[in-house]
C-alpha cells in the first residue's frame, strides 16, 4: 500500500497537471497548490511545495516533448500567484531551470 504524501501523490498529481495543461486548461497557481499551501492574511505566496510540482511537471513535459505545448500555462500558473516575483527572488535557481528546460523568456 502506497502512503500519502510520497513520490507517487507527487507524480499522479504533476501527470494530471501536465495532461490538463497539455489540453488547454487554464490553472492558476492556487489549483496547482497542495494541501500545504500558505495563505498569509489573504495572500498566496509560491511555497516549496508548487515550485516542486512545477518543476516535477516541466521534467515530465520536457521528457514527453511537450514542454512548448504546455509553456504559457506554466508561466500563466506561476504568475497568477500575487507573491510571485517574491519566489523568484528566494529561490531563482529553480526559475533559472524551468526557463531552461522550457526555453523560456518570461520567467
Amino acid at each position: 500500500m502506497i502512503r500519502q504524501g510520497t513520490c507517487w501523490e507527487t507524480t499522479t498529481r504533476a501527470i494530471c497537471i501536465l495532461f490538463a495543461l497539455f489540453y488547454g486548461a487554464q490553472l492558476s497557481a492556487d489549483q496547482i497548490a497542495g494541501k500545504k499551501e500558505i495563505h498569509r492574511a489573504g495572500i498566496f505566496y509560491l511555497n516549496s511545495e508548487v515550485l516542486d510540482t512545477i518543476c516535477t511537471v516541466c521534467a515530465y513535459a520536457e521528457y514527453f516533448g511537450c514542454g512548448d505545448k504546455i509553456k504559457q500555462g506554466i508561466v500563466r500558473a506561476m504568475q497568477s500567484a500575487p507573491g510571485y516575483w517574491v519566489a523568484v527572488a528566494d529561490s531563482p535557481k529553480r526559475h533559472i531551470m524551468m526557463e531552461a528546460r522550457l526555453q523560456l523568456k518570461e520567467v
